[in-house]
């Protein structure tokens, strides 16, 4: 029945064609025909997918690890231990569990930290970043940070090394981003 109907839709737009353009050969209407088909079906089959839902923004943060202390270099924040405090920026960017950051990494997109911790009397330099959450983020990480600065990260930065301190945050699909990421160093990072 399909094909008697395009048997019928094809003859028409043929006696049509020829009564309009009767110059035209048959090999150049089933030319124009098949492009005129073409551009719809393309037409039809390139419509734009929806955006994918925007990154939110997280919260609340507060630092787990007892007598630590994180102070922007420029002044802007001060955040104590068992404090709840806001993150005012926080960026769309994270890294994934397949590449996790790295201490030799440069950070963009970071606030200049410096970072007390228990047991030194110096505090030590810090570049920290805080990611929103992709829309499949799930858990308590995807509505608060959560940070801790434990002693083994602490130690691997002396001597002008760096080491570099993350919270992982899972997906619904089983994927992983950071939450936010901390390097350190006792000399300044640049």
């Amino acid at each position: 029945m399909e094909s008697d109907f395009f048997a019928k839709l094809y003859s028409y737009l043929r006696c049509s064609i020829e009564r309009i353009y009767p110059e035209l050969h048959m090999n150049k209407i089933v030319a124009l025909l098949s492009l005129v088909g073409m551009i719809t079906l393309i037409s039809g089959c390139a419509t734009a997918p929806p955006p994918p839902p925007p990154w939110s923004q997280v919260g609340s943060a507060f630092i787990a690890t007892e007598g630590v202390e994180i102070r922007a270099e420029d002044g802007s924040f001060h955040w104590k231990a068992g404090e709840v405090f806001t993150v005012r920026r926080q960026v769309s960017v994270a890294w994934w569990k397949k590449s996790p950051p790295k201490a030799s990494y440069d950070c963009s997109n970071c606030e200049m930290v410096r970072v007390k911790v228990p047991g030194r009397t110096k505090e030590l330099y810090g570049q920290m970043r805080f990611a929103r959450m992709h829309p499949d983020a799930t858990g308590p990480g995807a509505r608060s940070y959560r940070i801790e600065v434990p002693q083994k990260y602490v130690n691997q930065a002396m001597d002008g090394q760096r080491s570099v301190v993350y919270e992982w945050v899972k997906h619904t699909d089983g994927a992983k981003q950071t939450s936010w990421v901390l390097w350190l160093s006792d000399l300044p990072i640049r």
